[in-house]
């Protein structure tokens, strides 16, 4: 049960240690999406590409129109998987699409996933059967300079990568101290039997195909609208629909990568809608005790098992969208509205069963605090009902916390 403070609880002045820094990687280690700027000479060449749409998210992506080799022999077999990379990997009409969907990826800023879930919808408009979309996508990650792989069983081909941190609930193998994990495709059943893969690596410089998101993805919005009770008022949040479409489907991976990527702009607007009024002339706590109210209150708590039957992470846009949230969740929409609306730097704590948010704040401060960089961050828990800055579960009073840090740029977004 979500824990609600007594009304006649104080605050405890102490100081908790920190275990150290969430072990976790907080710096791209993945090749991102370059490309280098179009020659002169290219608007002068007689001709015309014929192209198709593809609507990655309600990103409208022109893709050249290109016919491939495709894959039809069952059962499946090495000798085949190898023609068709013989066959597609010096295609000039394949290595253009490879080059065009390069650049669709660094305009919308998408990182090595969101470059991979490009290249699977890419993939189903060339190709009507999935071992063919596998086989696309594979050969095409390659040609990016990415780490992958794949794998055949029976009469299925599949997809295997190898990304820059740990994944969750996905089936991996480990082939030279590396996990690769099997990306399902459309129609492909949870894997149960032997999978078959090449030894051999392509040869030259991959990198592992990056899950960290510094920033949001730049795909359009498809406004939605979902009503929360805060007080005695109905706050009306919007949040773009797509952003969370494809949220939905990133791997389940270390809790510190959601952290980072910002709210989109139309969910900040709407929210800024309603508090910037509430905010108008109130001190800097006064300002983040009322944004953690509204975050204790507004937004209805329920375990990750009860809405979704597993653990899972939010990003923040998905917290704003969905009907409920837990600790963790709360904690990373509640850094963004300090961060965003006071400039506050917070850092997440990370607790034996429990996820809370830490707030530097400048001059004396009662309460509890954590010592990070040589500033005092007090706690700021969202999930402890009714309490305030500086006030922690007593539970946790004598807990070393692991901590998340990150940055975060809003002017960008």
């Amino acid at each position: 049960e979500q824990p609600v403070i007594k009304p006649t609880k104080k605050s405890i002045d102490t100081e908790i240690k920190p275990a150290g820094e969430h072990k976790t990687m907080m710096e791209d280690s993945g090749r991102q999406i370059r490309y280098n700027n179009v020659p002169d000479n290219y608007n002068k060449v007689n001709y015309i590409p014929n192209y198709t749409r593809l609507n990655f998210y309600g990103a409208i992506v022109k893709i050249p129109k290109a016919e491939f080799e495709s894959y039809s022999t069952e059962p499946v077999n090495q000798n085949e998987i190898a023609e068709y990379f013989k066959n597609n990997a010096g295609n000039k009409s394949f290595l253009k699409v490879v080059d065009v969907l390069k650049t669709a990826s660094s305009y919308r800023k998408l990182n090595g996933y969101g470059y991979l879930r490009l290249l699977q919808h890419a993939a189903a408009n060339y190709y009507n059967k999935t071992n063919d979309q596998v086989l696309f996508t594979w050969l095409a990650l390659l040609k990016s300079g990415y780490d992958t792989k794949v794998g055949y069983s029976n009469q299925n081909v599949y997809l295997l990568v190898c990304f820059d941190t740990q994944v969750f609930y996905y089936s991996y193998f480990e082939n030279s101290g590396k996990r690769y994990y099997l990306i399902p495709f459309a129609g492909q059943n949870k894997l149960n039997q032997p999978v078959t893969s090449f030894p051999e690596n392509y040869p030259g410089d991959h990198s592992p195909v990056s899950l960290i998101l510094n920033r949001s993805p730049e795909i359009p919005a498809k406004v939605e609208t979902r009503s929360i009770y805060y007080k005695s008022d109905t706050v009306f949040l919007k949040y773009n629909q797509n952003l969370k479409l494809f949220y939905e489907t990133y791997p389940d991976c270390d809790l510190s990568l959601y952290f980072p990527p910002a709210p989109s702009k139309i969910a900040l607007s709407s929210l800024s809608d309603y508090l910037n009024p509430l905010l108008k002339g109130k001190s800097t706590i006064e300002q983040v005790n009322l944004l953690l109210d509204f975050m204790q209150k507004g937004f209805p708590y329920t375990t990750d098992e009860k809405q979704f039957g597993k653990e899972k992470y939010l990003f923040a846009e998905e917290t704003i969208a969905y009907p409920y949230s837990d600790c963790e969740d709360r904690a990373i929409l509640l850094s963004h509205l300090i961060n965003y609306f006071t400039g506050l730097k917070t850092i997440g704590l990370v607790f034996p069963e429990h996820v809370s948010l830490a707030v530097q704040i400048p001059g004396v401060v009662d309460g509890t605090y954590v010592e990070y960089n040589n500033q005092k961050y007090y706690i700021c828990d969202p999930t402890y009902i009714g309490s305030k800055l500086g006030m922690i579960m007593p539970e946790y009073v004598k807990s070393n916390p692991e901590i998340i840090s990150f940055e975060r740029n809003y002017d960008t977004h």
